[in-house]
């Protein structure tokens, strides 16, 4: 079996240089890091991850934690981040689990750092101050994805602007009585559905309209959907000529409800905001972004961040853009309206 030594002669390189590029240390140049890479695979060495460990300090682990698994936006930025950390020959630890207060409390007091994590990645949460604590006095580096804290590097989208820009498209259209509808019950992106709320009622303030929010509870999107769907129509002394739901997930349940539903309102135009695969399948208006990307680019700022720990504290503004489709089109046109 080869060892450290056998690579750094071959390669013409000190052993802890060998150690310093196979652990993707940034202060290697790229020239001698394939070079010792290529070498390493010749003589088919492996290195010892726990003598890396003892002797870096660090245990090659990186920790993600979000409230939810099941989700498309979250599997994704799981997959991007699981790229990266392949790439640089890290492990990845998945952590779930629902944003009650005692269960946060024993992930960030006990879980976490008994793992003794060099990092963590945070998908659609943000920690509080104790939380940040917590983890920093264990060690771990923290990044965040979707949710924005002036504590750590974050990466996402503008929430904000996302819920803007589909709220304006639907106004250049001529809408005028437009819901936002979201769950107060699905805590996962609570947050960034929130910021997106924010934008959409700055976007209906600009035009002078009248900014209707509809909050609804449910167990799943579907069910979550159909209520919202209801409630838009149910509450208003004229029904709105658009829906934009707070996630393509939520926007799609309310098209299916639309769809299966003998409406009050023809051609009833519904939008979202995140880009979810299936809206294309269903010609769903939205904001689409790339949590893949996000992901992988979080993983690449933490791993930073642990090999330079003076690195700015970055908050990175992922791509998003409007793709208008047929879910929406010009208000029909009520008499008295």
């Amino acid at each position: 079996m080869s060892t450290i030594s056998d690579v750094a002669h071959r390669a013409g390189v000190s052993k802890s240089t060998v150690s310093r590029a196979l652990n993707g240390h940034r202060y290697v140049s790229t020239e001698i890091r394939d070079r010792v890479v290529r070498v390493a695979a010749e003589l088919g060495y492996v290195a010892d991850s726990s003598a890396a460990s003892l002797a870096s300090g660090r245990t090659r682990m990186i920790g993600l934690l979000t409230s939810r698994i099941d989700g498309w936006y979250e599997a994704e930025v799981t997959t991007g981040v699981q790229e990266f950390l392949i790439e640089i020959d890290h492990d990845l630890v998945l952590f779930s689990g629902e944003d009650t207060a005692g269960s946060r409390a024993r992930l960030f007091r006990h879980a976490l750092p008994r793992r003794r994590l060099d990092g963590v990645i945070l998908v659609g949460t943000c920690p509080s101050p104790s939380e940040t604590t917590d983890l920093a006095s264990s060690g771990a580096a923290i990044v965040t994805v979707g949710t924005r804290t002036s504590a750590a590097p974050s990466v996402g989208i503008d929430e904000a602007a996302a819920g803007r820009a589909i709220a304006e498209h639907l106004i250049s259209l001529g809408h005028q009585r437009i819901v936002f509808v979201d769950s107060s019950t699905m805590s996962a992106g609570a947050s960034a559905r929130t910021a997106r709320a924010q934008g959409f009622k700055a976007a209906m303030r600009s035009a002078g309209l009248p900014a209707r929010l509809r909050s609804v509870r449910g167990s799943d999107w579907t069910q979550v959907g159909f209520s919202a769907f209801r409630s838009a129509l149910d509450s208003d002394t004229l029904p709105p000529t658009a829906i934009i739901g707070a996630c393509d997930e939520l926007a799609l349940a309310v098209l299916a409800a639309s769809r299966s539903t003998v409406s009050e309102i023809p051609d009833l135009s519904v939008a979202g905001i995140d880009g979810h695969p299936h809206s294309a399948l269903f010609d769903l208006t939205t904001v689409q972004q790339r949590p893949r990307l996000q992901g992988y680019e979080a993983a690449r700022h933490l791993h930073n961040l642990l090999t330079d720990p003076r690195s700015p504290v970055l908050h990175v503004t992922a791509d998003a853009r409007l793709v208008a489709r047929g879910s929406s089109s010009p208000p029909p046109q009520f008499p008295n309206s």
